[in-house]
């Protein structure tokens, strides 16, 4: 229930350079949003100066590509396809901001590993990360399937100062080091007595 200690950051991210690597890491099935992302990313960063990783495979890959050429958007979008989850991780640890928009998502891993790793993480309002993710706190909280919602909430995060992406950044570690799977499973052993 909580996420390898190996996984949490030990240093601070450096938001000197803006927001501007984003990365998604889980399946691409058509309930994940990618394509949300993808389109909201083009909106927000109407001069293309973006990065957007995409790890993992599915259903949707073949799609999103097509999506990514249909928006011009090949230069900055790069499919590494299914990784290892160590592998993942490395490329969580080189972005800025981690975006998961999924519909029907029930408590995602994924968006504690993103915490972790110290990434300013958007996540799916009303899908089981609320309470977790508080939002503008320590992340955001978005509309599953709202691309101007979502380019609204990567613009405004694009708005902030690197001293405010810190705070979100090192809250987002905070949380997370509370969700370690050593520390999920004493809070069990502690409710059970």
């Amino acid at each position: 229930s909580g996420i390898p200690e190996r996984f949490l950051s030990h240093g601070n991210k450096d938001f000197s350079q803006d927001v501007r690597k984003f990365v998604f890491v889980g399946s691409l099935f058509k309930l994940k949003n990618v394509d949300v992302t993808l389109k909201a990313l083009h909106q927000a960063f109407p001069e293309g100066d973006f990065e957007f990783h995409v790890v993992g495979s599915g259903a949707e890959e073949a799609s999103l590509r097509s999506l990514t050429e249909e928006l011009g958007m090949q230069s900055q979008v790069v499919f590494h396809g299914q990784q290892k989850r160590d592998d993942a991780q490395k490329i969580m640890e080189q972005a800025d901001c981690f975006v998961m928009v999924s519909s029907r998502e029930a408590f995602g891993l994924v968006y504690v590993e993103a915490m972790a790793k110290g990434c300013i993480t958007v996540a799916t309002k009303g899908q089981g990360i609320d309470g977790v993710i508080v939002n503008g706190e320590n992340g955001f909280l978005c509309e599953s399937n709202n691309v101007e919602v979502l380019a609204a909430t990567l613009k405004h995060i694009r708005s902030l100062s690197s001293m405010q992406l810190q705070d979100i950044s090192r809250k987002a570690v905070e949380t997370a080091y509370e969700l370690t799977d050593a520390k999920v499973a004493e809070h069990y052993l502690n409710s059970i007595k």
